[in-house]
């Protein structure tokens, strides 16, 4: 079944936002503050980042409201997300919906694949995205993405 960006990008929302557990102050009319134990701005030094993708990052910007952190670049910005509370059923579900566009990544967390430029590791009830704003995911942006996710999967440990 092909899926649209549209319904891809909606799929990916609900399952970053879903966890309830790890919003706080909540209040309605207003999107949820999801909190984690860690800082999406220092969880890799920017030079580990820049080294993964090949070149120069611009200062980092922090995502609000969200555990995420922009480093940006007009080759390509890098967004590192980390620290949602997702069940290992809630990160299937959506590797499952994407379907062959979501490629398995072994040796990588608990749990991982790549949907496009697009990295989603695993570590027991946490989460990391690795996401680069490019249209192509060469050979070189996958393997530094690689390399970034089993580091991050260690630090999430």
């Amino acid at each position: 079944m092909q899926v649209s960006m549209r319904h891809m990008i909606a799929l990916t929302a609900a399952i970053i936002f879903a966890p309830l557990s790890s919003a706080i102050g909540q209040q309605p009319g207003k999107p949820p503050v999801i909190v984690s134990r860690f800082d999406a701005c220092t969880f890799f030094a920017k030079a580990e980042l820049e080294a993964a993708v090949g070149y120069p990052l611009g200062p980092s910007k922090r995502g609000r409201n969200e555990p995420s952190c922009r480093f940006p670049n007009t080759r390509g910005t890098v967004t590192v997300r980390v620290g949602d509370r997702v069940t290992a059923q809630e990160f299937d579900e959506l590797r499952q919906q994407i379907g062959a566009q979501a490629e398995p990544v072994r040796g990588v967390g608990d749990r991982a694949y790549f949907w496009g430029p697009r990295l989603y590791v695993g570590v027991g009830t946490e989460q990391l995205v690795l996401t680069v704003s490019t249209e192509q995911l060469t050979p070189q942006l996958r393997a530094g993405l690689t390399s970034l996710g089993r580091l991050g999967a260690t630090r999430l440990r």
